[in-house]
């Protein structure tokens, strides 16, 4: 994405970004019966890292945001000089962001625990109009595929109370 560090100078994120917007959202809500006030983004690492750029560029095209791993090493930079969409929503609708990562994540090539702690303290200090912050941190795991299991159903559940409700369990 463009001003990320190492970002190519030639970068084509935002066509990436449209995307969505422009192209994938009208073709499901054509073909199926789709709640449009109900819309929501799941990422994990480079992909989590994707869809918190998606709420600051088009805050609102997504109801609820699932973000597990999201390279917060990079999005924190960014995240500081790009959140003017965020915070000036005029009669912002609500936004869920579902933030998650692994207790055992090293900060290699994906999260660190300082920086994911930096991001939430950045995103509660901030107070941003409309959004609701949820996040957890799996003690037992890495990078690896059961945090994104995790990220994606206990996002859902989180994000969607009711849903469910009387079955509802929470995995770990």
């Amino acid at each position: 994405m463009p001003g990320v560090p190492d970002a190519p100078p030639n970068s084509q994120a935002n066509l990436f970004l449209s995307a969505p917007e422009k192209e994938i959202l009208p073709l499901v809500e054509t073909a199926y019966r789709a709640n449009p006030a109900e819309h929501i983004l799941y990422g994990y690492s480079s992909s989590g890292f994707f869809t918190l750029y998606t709420l600051l560029g088009l805050p609102g095209l997504f109801r609820t945001y699932l973000a597990g791993c999201p390279d917060t090493d990079l999005i924190n930079p960014y995240w500081k000089v790009n959140d003017q969409n965020l915070l000036s929503r005029p009669n912002p609708a609500p936004i869920d962001l579902f933030l998650t990562i692994g207790g055992m994540e090293n900060g290699r090539y994906q999260s660190s625990q300082s920086s994911f702690q930096e991001l939430l303290a950045n995103l509660q200090a901030k107070n941003y109009p409309g959004l609701r912050l949820v996040s957890e941190v799996y003690p037992h795991e890495d990078h690896g595929a059961m945090g994104m299991a995790l990220t994606y159903l206990n996002g859902l559940w989180r994000c969607f109370p009711t849903f469910n409700s009387t079955e509802r369990r929470t995995l770990d």
